[in-house]
């Protein structure tokens, strides 16, 4: 069983799986050959582009910049504005590493400031809001990764940067565009797209969309709080457990973190791989500052679990009832406190 989905979304879509394959045969590098293939290629690139700005409310394709993963596209959002000595960065209690860590970075080599919002599991932050505005598209900038959400392969994400931003680059090399020219072409989305496209993870991703704009993001939303409901409220009944997070599953997502009196996160995680195979994952999830939040860090952390659309309501009572059976006298586990 896997609820690891926060990590990456497993197993994916049969249509992703049939379409790297198919596009793995047929197409290669774009902008680097010249033949039927290389034409196609190019092709394929750029209508993924389109379909992925169209999911995403974006008006100009060419604002979308393809990248190897959200991080990178979180780092070059983050680091490649102008920052200014007194400048202020207002983020979360819950960010992860990839927004926290060039943030602290600005801090540190650009004289700027940072300040952490408080959180308490009542006062989260708005999902709803945060749709509305991503929906009315004044969003400046916007990074995702392909392999979570969008169903896609690992090794990709994007980055939409709207018209009037110039961001400095992360890594500077060939675009398969002005190769005569020593410098970069400053030109959106060439001059942040360097080296050979990851042409297998945009179709993928593209791929994952389609699927999702077919079952209907609705749908599967619900399907994902069904699931997290099934999961809390019966977690919520074992003794010992601690639940963190908003307790009302419709002001959350589909990912529930706990801890148990007696026995380590990382002590039930091993337990449920080694004895139930089990897929979960333990410990601060690259992400101190939402552990130093909830008061896990000082600490061991969280076990994690995070639910997809393959997930049953068979298998959350399975799990259910091995969490129930957690050992937790000294003796039986290595992990116990």
């Amino acid at each position: 069983m896997y609820f690891n989905n926060a990590a990456t979304t497993w197993p994916k879509p049969e249509v992703v799986y049939e379409t790297l394959d198919r596009t793995f045969r047929s197409l290669n590098s774009p902008e680097r050959t010249t033949s039927d293939e290389g034409a196609r290629s190019n092709e394929m690139m750029s209508s993924c582009r389109e379909e992925l700005a169209a999911f995403f409310n974006i008006k100009d394709p060419r604002r979308l910049i393809f990248t190897p993963s959200a991080t990178y596209s979180l780092n070059l959002a983050i680091l490649g504005l102008d920052w200014r000595d007194g400048d202020v960065m207002l983020m979360s209690g819950l960010e992860h590493h990839a927004v926290s860590r060039p943030i602290r970075k600005v801090a540190r080599e650009h004289g700027a400031r940072f300040e952490v919002a408080p959180y308490s599991p009542q006062q989260p932050i708005d999902l709803n809001f945060v749709e509305d505005k991503l929906k009315a598209g004044n969003v400046k900038l916007l990074a995702f990764a392909g392999h979570k959400g969008l169903f896609g392969p690992p090794g990709g994400g994007g980055l939409f940067v709207r018209k009037g931003i110039q961001l400095e680059t992360l890594a500077e090399g060939g675009t398969g565009k002005d190769s005569g020219k020593h410098e970069m072409s400053g030109r959106y989305p060439s001059n942040y797209e360097v080296g050979t496209h990851n042409l297998l993870s945009i179709v993928g991703m593209t791929a994952g969309v389609r699927w999702i704009k077919e079952q209907g993001q609705e749908a599967l939303r619900q399907h994902e709080l069904n699931i997290t409901r099934r999961f809390s409220e019966g977690a919520a009944k074992l003794p010992g457990v601690t639940l963190y997070g908003h307790p009302d599953v419709e002001r959350r997502t589909a990912v529930v973190s706990l801890t148990m009196d007696g026995v380590t996160p990382e002590g039930i995680a091993q337990w449920l791989a080694e004895e139930h195979n089990v897929s979960t994952r333990a410990g601060y999830h690259c992400a101190p500052l939402p552990h130093e939040t909830i008061g896990t860090l000082p600490g061991d952390g969280t076990i994690r679990f995070s639910f997809g659309f393959s997930n049953t309501a068979e298998e959350i009572d399975q799990v259910l009832g091995y969490l129930a059976e957690v050992p937790r006298l000294e003796g039986q586990l290595d992990w116990v406190v």
